[in-house]
């Protein structure tokens, strides 16, 4: 069960998605908050409970989106991007001992990239847009996947070892996330 309305908080304009979820979450998109809110949960109740947490959370929303609108948005000829990724899938895939079958390119909406079990990669297009130091975590992150299927333990120690500045990556893939992929 999926069902849609909104709500109007403080000025800001909260989409409602209900579905069968044990608790209620808020998720900024790049257009509008989700409110995502079991049924029988009063969405009003839901704001006015929570208002100073829901409150400081808006307020570190629309300051991350100005950050974001700051960020410089790179542009590689085709050549200098395809030297860059292929570096970066040669150095990793050598380090984590993996072997790449396949990469390919495609518009995705919410995700940087995606791997298959078979060797197979999908990296989102819009990755052509960010620093080289991202674009390495994101070929880095997904080679990774070919070891650990999951993010656990393992998965995160990997990637600390790789990237000891992993905070600041992650925060800056939010960051250019709000700039520029979908939704």
């Amino acid at each position: 069960m999926k069902r849609e309305s909104a709500v109007d908080f403080g000025g800001v304009q909260f989409r409602i998605v209900r579905r069968q979820v044990k608790y209620t979450r808020i998720i900024y998109r790049k257009k509008d908050p989700v409110a995502i809110i079991p049924p029988g949960v009063s969405p009003r109740g839901v704001f006015e409970q929570n208002r100073e947490r829901i409150t400081r959370k808006i307020d570190a929303f629309r300051q991350a989106v100005q950050e974001a609108a700051r960020l410089k948005v790179w542009h590689y000829s085709p050549e200098k991007f395809d030297s860059l990724l292929a570096g970066a899938l040669a150095d990793h895939s050598r380090y984590l001992g993996v072997e790449v079958r396949e990469v390919k390119l495609r518009k995705m909406k919410r995700r940087w990239g995606t791997c298959y079990s078979d060797g197979k990669i999908i990296l989102n297009r819009t990755i052509c847009l960010l620093p080289p130091r991202l674009i390495s975590f994101i070929v880095f992150h997904e080679l990774l996947h070919m070891r650990f299927r999951n993010h656990g333990r393992e998965f995160r120690e990997a990637i600390r070892r790789r990237f000891p500045d992993y905070r600041d990556i992650n925060r800056s893939f939010r960051l250019y996330g709000l700039r520029l992929l979908g939704d």
